[in-house]
């Protein structure tokens, strides 16, 4: 009974788990802010000059989460979805959406999700960079709030390798 040994999780275990709760507790600020939370208003971009981040994307981080999806409309909205919570849509629902703005201008690209509510009032954003690898594949970098990363090797940001879903 005495030559019992302690089970030590790997690190890679509690790196995902300490992801999986801040994609949780970003997906409840999210809803949480839509309803009691009013900011400048925000419309959605109707017209990209650039089109080859609109799709469907799965992802896979650097901390091991897989599983993740990001959904980039034409019509500016967006929908995000980590770890069985989602957020958005293709339009604004009476709970408010997700919808992004794009700068391809900017290197490297920025990319930036933005919380509303249902009259339009901007509630959250998070910044993200990204390179696009190919057309299939996009590397992204996020802090997964309001502060821009400024390059990939930054070892405090989340890398996404996000892959086209078909």
């Amino acid at each position: 009974m005495g030559d019992i040994k302690k089970y030590k999780k790997p690190l890679v275990f509690i790196r995902a788990t300490r992801l999986f709760y801040c994609y949780a507790l970003l997906l409840f600020s999210f809803q949480f802010t839509l309803i009691f939370c009013h900011g400048k208003d925000v419309r959605p971009i109707s017209k990209f000059q650039d089109k080859r981040h609109i799709g469907r994307w799965r992802g896979a981080s650097s901390y091991g989460m897989r599983g993740g999806q990001l959904n980039l409309y034409d019509n500016g909205f967006a929908f995000f979805s980590a770890n069985g919570h989602s957020f958005g849509g293709s339009k604004l629902s009476d709970d408010g959406g997700l919808l992004y703005e794009i700068d391809y201008k900017a290197k490297p690209i920025k990319l930036d999700l933005i919380g509303i509510n249902a009259k339009y009032q901007e509630v959250q954003r998070i910044k993200i960079i990204l390179s696009f690898l190919n057309k299939n594949k996009i590397k992204a970098c996020t802090f997964m709030n309001s502060i821009s990363p400024l390059r990939f090797s930054n070892n405090k940001c989340h890398q996404v390798l996000l892959t086209r879903i078909k």
